[in-house]
């Protein structure tokens, strides 16, 4: 059985893996630049995964309802958050090399394909952001002069009375440039990183603290009967 201090010392290297993960899945589309950053911060995450995989099976390991042959128990408690964590594992190493695969040249090439999308989606359970910039359209850049100074259409302080095209997007409410570019990239807004595999996961860790795990008891003995039925 695990004594309090070696439970406590082991449910906080968990919560600060846990806290990693986190953070990259927050903050690395902001780090990707040099791109060999990112590299590191996504190695060092799927390290942390898999080192939270082989702490939670040594404390199944360790429990006496394993020891005593009742796996088939423990499964049935556990069986999400075993599930979970290894699709999560498989979701961020698909999307970190995949990410890298395209980043690695350029990182700020536009990579945001739908697939790519699709997949950032289910590892992170995210909302894509806006673009990062914002053009004006071409219509309103149609050059007129006013005092002798070019201006685009919706800079005109004379074209108050102008009537802008039926149909068309409408020019932004601060700032733009008229310059006619190639698309931007959107940037994904920060996401309930994981938040299943969060929360599962430290429900998991904090309920095999339950002394009951680890001694035999009536509990132990009703719910290994519930289980065979």
């Amino acid at each position: 059985m695990l004594q309090a201090s070696g439970y406590s010392l082991v449910l906080s290297l968990q919560l600060l893996l846990l806290t990693y993960d986190l953070f990259v899945n927050s903050f690395s589309e902001l780090l990707r630049s040099p791109p060999v950053i990112q590299l590191v911060l996504f190695i060092i995450q799927d390290i942390a995964i898999l080192f939270n995989i082989i702490v939670i099976f040594l404390m199944f390991f360790n429990t006496f309802v394993f020891q005593a042959g009742l796996v088939s128990l423990l499964f049935h408690k556990f069986k999400g958050t075993i599930v979970l964590t290894a699709v999560y594992f498989a979701l961020s190493i698909a999307l970190h090399v995949w990410l890298m695969n395209l980043r690695w040249k350029d990182s700020n090439r536009f990579v945001w394909t739908e697939g790519l999308q699709a997949l950032f989606v289910f590892q992170r359970l995210g909302k894509g952001g806006a673009p990062s910039g914002s053009r004006v359209p071409l219509w309103l850049c149609q050059p007129h002069t006013t005092h002798g100074v070019l201006l685009p259409l919706w800079r005109d302080p004379w074209a108050v009375g102008r009537q802008a095209p039926a149909s068309g997007p409408r020019p932004p409410a601060s700032g733009g440039s008229c310059s006619a570019a190639p698309p931007q990239e959107r940037r994904p807004s920060a996401p309930a990183a994981a938040v299943f595999y969060c929360y599962f996961y430290k429900r998991t860790a904090v309920r095999l603290g339950d002394p009951r795990f680890y001694q035999d008891s009536a509990w132990l003995r009703k719910e290994f009967t519930q289980v065979r039925r």
